[in-house]
């Protein structure tokens, strides 16, 4: 079975313990790392990631594990008249470590406390 770096974070959430989750694959990782660099400013697809980097499928198994993400819409610079995503977390998330793990281990946000 072919084996995955796993990113085991913290997700403070406004709960009273934070959650803890694993996030699978290098492109997610590479993805929170930026948005846990930006902070409040946030991500777009052209100004933090190579062309051909697919954001949107490392947002989406991101939130899946249970990181809040928002995304607002926002003008395009170049006066095209159209707009792209700018990517914010909605709440502090730390790293732990890194693991290998089998591929595809999505499990589910685990609090801390239980």
């Amino acid at each position: 079975m072919k084996r995955e770096r796993i990113t085991r974070v913290l997700i403070f959430d406004n709960l009273a313990e934070p959650t803890k989750a694993s996030v699978s694959g290098k492109r997610p990782r590479e993805a929170l790392e930026k948005l846990i660099s930006a902070g409040r400013h946030g991500v777009t697809t052209a100004t933090h990631f190579n062309a051909g980097v697919r954001v949107s499928d490392s947002i989406f198994k991101l939130r899946k594990v249970g990181i809040p993400i928002s995304a607002e819409r926002e003008p395009n610079s170049d006066g095209d008249g159209g707009t792209h995503a700018k990517y914010r977390l909605g709440c502090k998330v730390e790293i732990l470590s890194d693991a290998q793990g089998p591929a595809h281990d999505h499990s589910p946000p685990q609090h801390v406390g239980a």
